[in-house]
């Protein structure tokens, strides 16, 4: 099993809680089945970390269940709910609740605003906003070369609405106290060693520690959107519970 010690440059990192994560590998997941409301309140341990797509407001059924999400009557009613299941998770003070989210569209044709008026709900709710990233589903290079892929609507007068989607991170604490690993998705210099700060089963990437190698400016610097992430994320699993 890897230790702190093959890592010389993770200094930062509690040894205890570093072994504690590697032989929690083994069990790596549980699942739990039912109301949310219900469920999460009686969660037996914190959870560090949520990511999450909840159904969108009147786009399919799941199932035949009148409570489930996504069927409320109202817009209002359905932001009211999904705060409502957020508000009940077992956070850690320095978690972070990532959630993807899409709009649809009223009677006349036009849209909703359901993330924008979700975000603004869980603000009112007390939860902080500190990241709005845009999920670029589709990209054309200059040369006509196509990455990714979305969903073709058969629509007329305006344009593909299924290009993009958000993807919103809040936290309950202030932004310096949540925990977050900005170094492992940014782009490495050129021409610099990059250094592992953690095992390959964390992060699959070699980037390097507090900017010794990457910086926030020139050839490497974080990007606002997943575009440019989606092809680190193919080669790293950069999250650990810390």
């Amino acid at each position: 099993m890897a230790t702190v010690n093959d890592y010389p440059a993770a200094v930062n990192i509690n040894p205890k809680l570093f072994f504690v994560f590697l032989n929690s590998m083994e069990n790596r997941y549980q699942v739990f089945s039912g109301n949310a409301l219900t469920l999460l309140p009686e969660f037996p341990i914190e959870v560090n970390t949520v990511m999450t797509s909840p159904p969108y407001y009147k786009k399919r059924e799941y199932g035949d269940d009148a409570a489930e999400i996504g069927k409320e009557t109202t817009v209002e009613e359905y932001i009211a709910n999904l705060v409502k299941v957020f508000n009940t998770v077992r956070l850690h003070p320095r978690g972070s609740v990532w959630v993807n989210i899409g709009d649809t569209r009223d009677e006349k044709g036009g849209l909703r605003m359901v993330p924008e008026r979700f975000a603004l709900a869980m603000k009112d709710a007390g939860w902080n906003l500190v990241d709005n990233v845009i999920w670029a589903k589709v990209e054309v290079a200059d040369d006509g070369e196509v990455e990714g892929h979305c969903m073709i609507e058969p629509a007329t007068q305006r344009l593909n609405g299924n290009g993009h989607e958000y993807l919103y991170r809040f936290v309950r604490c202030k932004l310096a106290d949540a925990w977050a690993d900005p170094w492992a998705v940014m782009l490495p210099r050129q021409a610099v060693e990059p250094v592992r700060y953690l095992p390959k089963v964390l992060m699959r990437t070699e980037t390097a520690t507090m900017g010794a190698a990457c910086t926030m400016s020139g050839a490497c610097r974080l990007n606002s959107t997943a575009k440019s992430t989606t092809r680190l994320t193919r080669r790293r699993c950069a999250s650990a519970r810390l």
